[in-house]
């Protein structure tokens, strides 16, 4: 290579970690320009329909990082999965290289890749006395709520009796005087307006 140092300083530096725990396993890597040119860079691996990187290239100009977001779209065995980043001094206005293994000036750093639970042991821990007395309290509820929803059963009959009770006695005196009263208008009504 002709250049003097490091085009690119990059962020984690030989291991890209995912969690297995999380729902979508994602991991960033940061790429940071160190060298005194706009630098163009490219990410690639050797398992493309397993991950999603966004963006996966893109110029930087002097000083300036980019985080590049890394999505895995299921849990694999990684043992040989990896990434390559390459760099490349560019001129602003060359934009992106369409043949980055052409040039001998390309900077490679390669990441591996690895997936692991966090879960400590101490956070997964329950202690006997606070399980039995969980499992206690949760029979106790369930027996509670059974309780109540037998309750509201037995309460749901009475309404339901008590309301046809009423209904039996309420309509046919209720029908019988509606029936009188139309009568009587009907019989009435005429002689009250001439």
């Amino acid at each position: 290579m002709n250049r003097a140092g490091p085009l690119v300083v990059v962020n984690p530096e030989d291991t890209l970690v995912f969690d297995c725990d999380e729902v979508v396993m994602k991991s960033n890597i940061l790429i940071e320009n160190v060298s005194s040119s706009t630098i163009a860079f490219k990410i690639k691996t050797n398992a493309p329909k397993c991950y999603k990187v966004f963006p996966c290239k893109g110029i930087l100009k002097k000083g300036l990082s980019t985080t590049l977001k890394v999505k895995a779209d299921d849990y694999y065995e990684a043992q040989n999965h990896s990434f390559m980043i390459l760099a490349q001094a560019v001129k602003e206005e060359e934009g992106i290289p369409q043949v980055w293994n052409s040039s001998q000036d390309i900077q490679k750093i390669r990441l591996r890749v690895s997936f692991t639970k966090e879960t400590s042991a101490s956070e997964s821990t329950v202690d006997d006395g606070s399980l039995k007395a969980l499992t206690l309290e949760n029979s106790q509820l369930k027996s509670e709520l059974q309780d109540l929803v037998e309750e509201l059963k037995i309460c749901r009959i009475d309404t339901l009796k008590h309301q046809c009770e009423l209904d039996r006695e309420f309509n046919y005196p209720h029908a019988f005087s509606c029936f009188l009263l139309g009568l009587l208008l009907g019989i009435f009504c005429p002689y009250l307006f001439f």
